[in-house]
């Protein structure tokens, strides 16, 4: 058991993980050693990322990412919900599969 804020949480429960990238290459380069430790800390969940279309070759075949979901540029966060339903029935469909 690992202890999260000060509670107790049991990692073995997780069995999925969705991580959004930073939207510059620079800042997601910085961030990829962030995403090995969290493979090492959750081995056997599935680790996902969303990112813009600009960053997501980064995380392609990156050993600690199981899927990489592209996310289209939109300009806040309600400029385009067709997309965040998009991205967000895609990543649900692929969690009750893996069920």
């Amino acid at each position: 058991m690992a202890k999260i804020m000060g509670k107790r949480f049991d990692r073995s429960v997780v069995r999925n993980i969705l991580v959004r990238a930073d939207n510059w290459v620079g800042d997601a380069v910085m961030g990829l050693p962030a995403l090995e430790g969290l493979r090492h800390v959750f081995p056997g969940s599935s680790i996902s990322v969303l990112a813009k279309p600009w960053v997501a070759p980064l995380f392609e075949g990156h050993p600690a990412v199981d899927k990489v979901i592209p996310f289209r540029k939109g300009e806040g966060a309600f400029a385009n919900p067709g997309e965040v339903v998009r991205v967000g029935v895609s990543w649900s469909c692929e969690i009750q599969a893996g069920l």
